[in-house]
């Protein structure tokens, strides 16, 4: 079995604003992992292969990585956010990198002095899976991860403001003012994702004032060590056979997640929806109920091919005669 690579990442660097792409803010862990091995070193190397193969970057397109790490020195972070208890107590913000080269397929990198001074031997800190973070393929869903994994001996996070939360997640559009918005477009499939991905399963509650939500924390509970996505067997190549092994998967997962899919799945309305998947998801058992995956009366199945395919591939993984 791999082990597993486990990055420490001071509290102050995951209650942080998520202007970062995904890419970005998966070097960045990347990189800290590389120095917080490296201590008493203030340049550090990695070569080009071992930084691809690490964040799960497939594209050939080395411009693209190089461009992330060059964001890394430009992009000023505002760090804690949440007020934790790091000294002065209040948020400061830094670039994540001093300087940045590269040079017969190594990089040469150093971390900006506060970035050194606070991450390289952190007294408190969440620990980051870098195989984890490899399969996390939406940058709402990673920073999510990355501010519920350090709860889940406590079993819940602290309750956040939805300004505040809307900062960590990095969904500071105009368009996500509206809370409903927010939850449907960010919040529901960032929740999924980490559920069906990482070895945790959280679930929202809120806190109200009247009828707004002005509060939104997470229960956190430790769920099934995820494998490495495969491929798809390709011996089940007829509908019902699929169907049937889809089904058996989906009764395996905890309620948290089936009830994510449903909701997902309710919220995409005519675009994936069949003549009783309205009826089914609301009063019939949903994913409990084998009908939902027929393409004619359900369409559940090409919603979880279109939506969800990585689900697909464990299921029959776990499950491949």
């Amino acid at each position: 079995m791999q082990k597993r690579k486990l990055v420490k990442k001071h509290v102050v660097g995951i209650h942080c604003s998520n202007r970062l792409r995904l890419l970005d803010r998966k070097i960045f862990n990347v990189l800290l992992h590389k120095a917080q091995n490296e201590e008493g070193l203030e340049t550090h190397c990695i070569s080009v292969e071992e930084l691809t193969r690490t964040v799960g970057f497939s594209s050939r397109n080395i411009k693209h990585l190089m461009s992330s790490i060059i964001s890394l020195t430009q992009t000023t972070i505002s760090f804690n956010l949440c007020n934790d208890n790091v000294g002065s107590g209040a948020w400061f913000s830094s670039s994540i990198l001093a300087s940045a080269s590269s040079s017969s397929g190594v990089i040469y990198f150093e971390l900006s002095a506060v970035i050194r001074n606070l991450f390289l031997n952190p007294n408190i800190y969440g620990l980051i899976c870098l195989q984890t973070q490899e399969q996390i393929k939406s940058k709402y869903a990673l920073a999510l991860y990355e501010n519920c994994v350090r709860y889940k001996k406590i079993g819940r996070t602290r309750p956040f403001s939805f300004d505040v939360l809307r900062l960590l997640l990095g969904a500071e559009a105009p368009s996500y003012d509206k809370f409903s918005v927010f939850k449907q477009k960010i919040l529901v499939p960032a929740v999924l994702e980490v559920n069906l991905k990482t070895d945790i399963l959280v679930k929202p509650f809120y806190e109200k004032r009247g009828r707004a939500v002005f509060k939104i924390g997470f229960h956190v509970l430790k769920g099934p060590r995820r494998k490495k996505e495969g491929s798809l067997s390709r011996s089940s190549s007829k509908r019902k056979e699929v169907e049937k092994t889809v089904f058996k998967g989906l009764q395996k997962l905890s309620d948290v997640v089936v009830s994510d899919l449903e909701s997902e799945f309710l919220s995409l309305g005519a675009n994936m929806h069949k003549k009783y998947t309205q009826q089914i998801l609301k009063k019939s058992g949903g994913f409990k109920n084998p009908i939902l995956l027929d393409d004619e009366s359900g369409g559940g199945l090409s919603f979880l091919k279109k939506h969800h395919p990585e689900l697909i591939e464990r299921f029959f993984e776990e499950d491949p005669a």
